[in-house]
């Protein structure tokens, strides 16, 4: 099943003439991991801004979005805001009470669940999330890894089916970035929740994602697997400004250095394996 569906959607910022999307089709299915890529001014944010009305900017759109084949001008509210989680890039953006535990328990009690429900949910995601230890926090006290470890959870509290992420992990240090990654990856494998992510970081992105969306000019230039676009693209890749995974740097600086390495690594993994392959077949030599 889809879970957004998207038709021939244009969209224009105010006084500018250049289209912010433009002619955009896609369809997102159920369960899917999506990684959007492109660089600043591309598009990305807008897109995924359009995907829960209380978020889309407003000005001259046409087009159409449907949420699990509703038109998304129809999904009332509630619905928006349980089913469609969305993390903003910024932390402070998002948190609206001054305590940790109060935060987890804000949008369960904006929704009108009870107080047994709201405990069960809260507990479970605190430790999902390893908060116990700063749980009765002011969330002043939080640092920025911490600030968007709570947003993920308050989100993750309400069982959304579908999980955007518009750079999460911008701004932090390696540490907490590979923790937030490895809680979504976790989310994504444990629940079956469709993932919709922004990032820069295209090392990460062949490890996670499912699927690549590259955006240029507000258009979708090409989308694919990860070993799709980082092989058949990786020319055009780098013309609009944007990376190829360095194990694929690696396997192709070895390559043309006469090595045998399959031309399509995207891991530690496997570039490790095709070196001691190489390797076994020069002691044999």
């Amino acid at each position: 099943m889809e879970t957004f569906a998207i038709r021939s959607l244009d969209f224009t910022y105010p006084n500018m003439k250049k289209k912010a999307l433009d002619n955009i089709d896609l369809c997102i299915n159920e369960g899917e991991f999506v990684v959007i890529c492109g660089k600043s001014g591309c598009g990305k944010s807008t897109l995924m801004r359009h995907l829960k009305t209380v978020l889309t900017p407003f000005e001259e759109r046409s087009g159409e979005i449907y949420f699990k084949g509703v038109n998304l001008d129809y999904v009332d509210d509630r619905t928006q805001s349980s089913q469609i989680g969305y993390v903003l890039q910024s932390p402070e953006n998002q948190i609206v009470t001054d305590k940790v535990w109060h935060e987890l328990a804000f949008g369960l009690e904006s929704l009108g669940y009870d107080n047994k429900t709201i405990r069960l949910r809260v507990a479970e995601m605190a430790s999902l999330f390893g908060i116990q230890t700063w749980f009765m926090k002011n969330v002043t006290e939080l640092s920025g890894g911490q600030k968007q470890l709570l947003n993920l959870a308050s989100i993750m509290t309400m069982q959304p089916s579908v999980l955007i992420l518009d750079e999460p992990t911008a701004g932090l240090d390696p540490g907490g970035r590979d923790e937030i990654f490895n809680l979504i990856k976790k989310l994504h494998r444990d629940n079956n929740i469709t993932i919709i992510l922004s990032s820069h970081s295209m090392d990460d992105m062949a490890k996670l994602a499912q699927t690549i969306i590259v955006m240029n000019h507000g258009k979708i230039e090409f989308m694919g697997t990860p070993r799709e676009v980082f092989t058949s693209h990786a020319a055009r890749l780098r013309e609009i400004g944007l990376d190829v995974p360095q194990v694929l740097e690696l396997a192709t600086k070895l390559r043309n250095k006469g090595f045998d390495i399959r031309p399509d690594v995207l891991t530690v993994e496997e570039i490790k394996d095709e070196i001691l392959k190489v390797m076994r077949g020069r002691k044999k030599c």
